[in-house]
């Protein structure tokens, strides 16, 4: 059973809807991202806080891309750029690098949410735990910056007790925080639940974190991020690719 709070908070935290894309839409990106050699064919439309304008974030392949994925069968590609919606017309705001998730089992995805654009990449490692991270975005004056990262390994495999190890960056503050929770499982029955069905809560009985301050991050900004860049930058920064074990104590990374 996998149990991931994290994830879930912030997969409900997205007021935007998802939405099939005309063959109007499809064609307005392919002429303003040339390189799109597919268009998904669902993207993520809605507004900002205190900003009326209409977002739709849409994924696409290259033809490098596809290439890629197919030689590297462990590998999946793919790219996501932003637009704003004026009636049925598109104008292109920015466009990422390549985000790279491990293979089938993993999914990347790029939505407008309630507080700015964030890039989701799930990976479960087992059929009981999986690696989360979130990358949050907000525009700026050079276009949408990086101003958030959060992370998550849950493991579920010796249910009804489950741990979660995570970090959490403020790229505003250069503050991050590491974390761990463990507790038990526990399935909650409701005669007025649909279908009668269980529903299942986490409670974490062991709560452990640190906090520490990051050195002033080059600015990712989405039309220039990959995520294979920020993973050589997290490397870089000794504090923030270490984890808090299951004895509470930090570990530093190697």
């Amino acid at each position: 059973m996998i149990i991931n709070l994290l994830f879930a908070s912030i997969a409900t935290s997205a007021h935007a809807s998802k939405e099939a894309l005309t063959e109007r839409q499809v064609a307005s990106i392919k002429r303003q991202v040339p390189e799109a050699t597919e268009v998904f064919t669902y993207a993520s439309v809605g507004t900002l806080n205190q900003n009326a304008k209409i977002y739709l974030v849409a994924s696409f392949e290259t033809k490098e891309d596809r290439q890629s994925n197919a030689r590297e069968r462990n590998e999946d590609i793919q790219r996501c750029a932003i637009f704003f919606v004026r009636d049925d017309s598109l104008t292109l705001y920015g466009k990422s690098g390549p985000l790279i998730s491990g293979g089938q089992s993993d999914t990347i995805a790029c939505a407008v949410t309630s507080n700015g654009v964030e890039i989701h990449h799930r990976h479960p490692t087992t059929f009981c735990a999986e690696f989360n991270q979130t990358w949050k975005f907000k525009p700026g004056t050079n276009g949408f910056i990086l101003v958030g990262y959060e992370s998550a390994s849950s493991d579920g495999c010796k249910s009804p007790v489950f741990s979660e190890t995570g970090t959490s960056i403020n790229f505003l503050s250069n503050k991050a925080r590491l974390w761990r929770k463990s507790g038990e499982v526990i399935e909650l029955w409701s005669e007025a639940s649909p279908w009668n069905k269980p529903f299942v809560i986490a409670i974490a009985t062991r709560n452990k974190e640190l906090s520490t301050r990051t050195a002033p991050h080059p600015q990712f900004v989405f039309e220039r991020f990959d995520i294979e860049s920020f993973k050589r930058w997290i490397r870089q920064q000794k504090d923030l690719c270490g984890v808090i074990n299951e004895n509470d104590k930090y570990v530093a990374c190697r």
